[in-house]
């Protein structure tokens, strides 16, 4: 059983997506020129070369934001969306910032900061039992 104070956790994470990977990605996919100079820098650090790479990103970016928007009317459904962003990110963290740090390279250190503190919200709130049917097993 789902407890309302997990839904409403769920709503916040799914409110937070719209803002924090829903417009960045509406943004960079669709407003590059203004993402290169106003967003990615503060993002990530720099301002990547490859823009065409950065787009595929941000097109997952929009997407999450997009089924996050559905989140908010109708949780359960959608919930997915926090594993496949507990998995990205932590792959992201392990192949990309912990090698980087291992380097000297602290660039990535802050975006990695706030995906740990996102992992673990999702981690919390997603409904483990429901999404893998135990729940209606029982």
């Amino acid at each position: 059983m789902i407890s309302e104070n997990q839904v409403l956790v769920m709503k916040v994470l799914f409110f937070a997506n719209i803002l924090w990977a829903g417009v960045p990605g509406l943004l960079i996919t669709f407003f590059p020129k203004f993402a290169q100079s106003q967003i990615l820098p503060y993002m990530v650090g720099s301002v990547p070369q490859d823009m065409m790479t950065v787009r595929i990103l941000s097109s997952i970016w929009l997407t999450v934001g997009l089924v996050s928007l559905f989140g908010l009317f109708n949780p359960l459904p959608v919930a997915g969306v926090f594993v496949v962003q507990i998995i990205y990110k932590v792959v992201w963290i392990s192949v990309a910032v912990l090698p980087a740090l291992l380097q000297g390279e602290t660039r990535a250190l802050p975006l990695a900061v706030g995906f740990v503190v996102m992992i673990v919200g999702f981690a919390f709130a997603t409904p483990w039992a429901y999404l893998l049917g135990a729940e209606a097993a029982a």
